[in-house]
């Protein structure tokens, strides 16, 4: 009974994991994978060569100034995993404008351009003045209002969801565009083809940032939270619940395993030709 299930399961599995979006993500996250280890391998130096509670210096004081070396690996360790939803909507719009044929670099930046446009660009600070203040050109304030900046929880794994639905969108949308030709700009022949190619490209992804942004605002003005936060909590927190229990981890070990077997059948067609 419970081999039929599995069975069935890794069929359902090996299915959608030759869907085109499924595909671009998995292709997304297999790029992403170097970025990762790196990232994990600087937290682990920093552990265990630079930490002054759990690493050498605890163990023997003399290497106590290896501590100063920290900022290293935790610089390192930052400009890799807290910007994983940045990697995930370009390498994933990249990867989806190479499927559908158009400039793949050019579909990435879209892409990027486009979820940033959905999240907040100032970073907002509210203060409890029962317990904590903060004063500002001598004035004590409730809040204080950080511009042109985004807040890690937009760039980190929390936001990878949306990126991911961002870079598949965006990239959809754009070929459509693109591949009409109706707001292309037809340059005369004499122009150089980069030029040329950079004005035909033009309206589609003005068009594109134009109708995520407005989407962005609207979601904003109705909802009162921005839709990267709503995303978060109607999708994610959820998600992250299921997989605390037994049956939401024997799922998703399973899902990742068809994956993995899939991965390397395609990976063994591929060099084997």
């Amino acid at each position: 009974m419970f081999s039929k299930f599995i069975s069935k399961l890794e069929y359902v599995g090996g299915k959608v994991s030759t869907f085109t979006y499924v595909s671009v993500i998995r292709v997304a996250f297999v790029k992403l994978m170097p970025i990762i280890i790196l990232g994990s391998f600087a937290t682990l130096l920093n552990n265990v060569f630079c930490s002054a509670t759990n690493g050498l210096p605890a163990l023997f004081p003399n290497l106590m100034f290896l501590t100063d070396f920290s900022p290293i690996f935790s610089a390192i360790n930052y400009a890799t995993m807290n910007f994983l939803s940045i990697f995930v909507v370009f390498l994933v719009a990249q990867a989806m404008g190479k499927e559908r044929k158009i400039d793949e670099t050019f579909a990435g930046i879209v892409g990027l351009i486009c979820y940033i446009s959905l999240v907040p660009t100032a970073i907002t600070r509210v203060f409890d003045l029962a317990t904590e203040s903060y004063k500002l050109a001598g004035d004590t304030v409730s809040e204080i209002v950080i511009p042109n900046a985004l807040a890690v929880n937009y760039t980190n794994t929390r936001g990878m969801f949306l990126a991911m639905i961002v870079g598949i969108v965006a990239t959809e949308f754009l070929a459509k565009l693109m591949n009409s030709g109706k707001m292309s700009i037809h340059m005369p022949e004499s122009v150089p083809p980069n030029v040329a190619t950079a004005f035909e490209v033009l309206f589609p992804s003005i068009t594109v940032a134009g109708v995520f942004g407005i989407f962005g605002f609207v979601f904003q003005k109705v909802t009162e939270m921005n839709i990267s936060d709503g995303i978060y909590k109607v999708l994610q927190i959820p998600l992250e619940a299921i997989m605390q229990h037994p049956a939401g981890v024997i799922v998703l070990a399973l899902v990742v395993s068809s994956f993995l077997a899939d991965w390397d059948s395609w990976g063994a067609s591929h060099w084997n030709r």
